[in-house]
């Protein structure tokens, strides 16, 4: 996967956990982060291609490590 589909599923995901976890409520201070998330990885792109593949996989991974679990109790699919 490519960097930007990469981070805008993190973004997603992150967004989603987060309502999960809070009933609803997604804060200025996550739309601020996500922004210079998807910033730095652009820069990181325009320099060294592969690094920022692999870092922006790396950020999917934890990002889907830890907001799985209050996704799926929030969806009803774990207890």
């Amino acid at each position: 996967m490519d960097t930007t589909s990469t981070t805008v599923l993190s973004v997603i995901i992150v967004t989603v956990g987060q309502w999960a976890k809070k009933d609803g409520k997604i804060s200025i201070k996550l739309v601020v982060g996500m922004m210079v998330l998807t910033l730095m990885l652009s820069a990181m792109e325009s320099a060294n291609e592969k690094l920022a593949k692999q870092f922006s996989a790396l950020i999917l991974v934890t990002v889907l490590l830890t907001y799985a679990v209050p996704i799926a109790k929030k969806l009803g699919y774990a207890k």
